[in-house]
């Protein structure tokens, strides 16, 4: 059976969204689940990643049509939406990153 194509976007870049999906994609049963196209700007990706621990290798596609012919790898479709230095950063920064890394992979999905 052919897996479905997924979108998925990382949400407010200055909420938890980005280390979610981050931390989603850690999980060898959401890969094997879908062909997932994350699709955001570059620089919250790599923020998320770096809060959230994990170094996940994406693959860099340029348009939507490049999405069709998946190698099994997650895609990553890099659309600028948000300038860093136009956010705020968050109150409670430390408390935010403190809950991402004791959060374990099985409690994303529960």
């Amino acid at each position: 059976m052919k897996k479905l194509l997924i979108a998925v976007t990382f949400g407010d870049a200055s909420g938890i969204g980005p280390e979610l999906v981050a931390k989603l994609l850690i999980r060898p049963d959401v890969r094997d689940a879908a062909n997932i196209v994350l699709v955001g700007d570059s620089w919250v990706w790599a923020e998320g990643q770096r809060i959230a621990g994990t170094d996940t290798k994406v693959r860099t596609i340029g348009n939507w049509h490049e999405a069709r012919h998946s190698d099994g790898a997650p895609m990553f479709l890099d659309i600028q939406t948000v300038a860093f230095q136009s956010l705020l950063v968050p109150e409670d920064e430390e408390g935010r990153s403190k809950f991402l890394r004791e959060l374990t992979p099985g409690q994303i999905l529960e």
